[in-house]
């Protein structure tokens, strides 16, 4: 069984150490594999763990058509509107 190293330990391992509020970030978010272990209040990172990085990232359909102006999805007919009653 390899040895754990607590948040703090595992981040100055890192050639460029970060906060460990970015650190806690990239956990929740799946950056780091193999994934650290939440042990109360701390989390236990296995020696050999790395943060990977996505290729690309997720893209938000929304933002990039309000951006583009294209390929905007198509919308439904509205249905006729009801008649009056007099």
């Amino acid at each position: 069984m390899s040895n754990k190293l607590t948040l703090g330990e595992w981040n100055k391992r890192l050639p460029r150490p970060r906060s460990h509020e970015t650190v806690r970030r990239w956990i929740r978010a799946g950056k780091i594999y193999p994934a650290p272990v939440l042990d109360g209040r701390e989390y236990l990172f296995d020696e050999q763990a790395v943060r990977i990085d996505t290729p690309c990232s997720p893209t938000n359909e929304l933002l990039q058509r309000i951006t583009n102006g294209k390929n905007q999805k198509p919308r439904k007919a509205r249905s006729p509107a009801k008649p009056l009653r007099t």
